[in-house]
């Protein structure tokens, strides 16, 4: 049982890396501009709707981030899987950096509605929250007894990273292919770092 699951998440992870090149290839080839307007356009913007986006955005910025891998290094009994969680922050933002520096999609255009800058594919917002709150929901999953708790801590969690996404698109620092494209290869190193966690602390077997 323990050898089909390692394929399947294998396979899974794949699949999400399959995805992000074909977004990656069409936007070089510039075939996703429809959809990325498309979804933007879907949007209705009003002064009290920014101001809730921004205060999501928030939760996916770096500062938010650190100060709460430090929280997880305080509350966390276990000191070596405690730091885990700044280690992964680390690993993701890097792989992020990354790949930005070597695709350089320029911002969007247009109405802005928070300050930008660097390059724009993959969004960092969205890949970091997924890497991030994705890693809570793993360890909560693990570790927490209650059950009431951990599926309402768990969906909370899920429905931030995905409102952390949408976020980015409606203040138009991200095209939706930015989003998704990230959503796509953050999943798949968390199944990746996942695996390779779980294999070094028997407490989440």
């Amino acid at each position: 049982m323990k050898i089909k699951t390692s394929y399947i998440k294998a396979a899974i992870a794949v699949i999400l890396c399959i995805i992000f090149l074909e977004i990656l290839d069409r936007i070089v080839d510039n075939e996703i501009a429809k959809f990325d307007t498309f979804i933007y356009n879907l949007f209705y913007r009003t002064d009290t709707i920014t101001i809730i986006m921004k205060a999501i955005t928030f939760m996916g910025e770096a500062v938010t981030l650190i100060a709460f891998s430090i929280v997880a290094l305080i509350v966390i009994k276990d000191k070596k899987l405690a730091w885990m969680v700044p280690l992964n922050l680390v690993l993701v933002s890097g792989i992020n950096q990354i790949l930005k520096s070597l695709i350089r999609r320029n911002r969007p255009g247009g109405l802005n509605l928070v300050d930008i800058s660097g390059f724009s594919f993959p969004s960092g917002h969205s890949m970091s929250a997924l890497a991030f709150y994705g890693f809570i929901i793993y360890l909560i999953y693990k570790k927490c007894k209650n059950r009431k708790l951990k599926i309402i801590s768990i969906t909370l969690l899920t429905i931030l990273i995905v409102l952390i996404g949408i976020s980015r698109i409606y203040l138009g620092a991200h095209y939706a292919s930015d989003v998704v494209g990230a959503f796509a290869i953050s999943l798949s190193y968390l199944i990746i770092f996942t695996s390779i966690i779980k294999t070094k602390f028997k407490s989440l077997n």
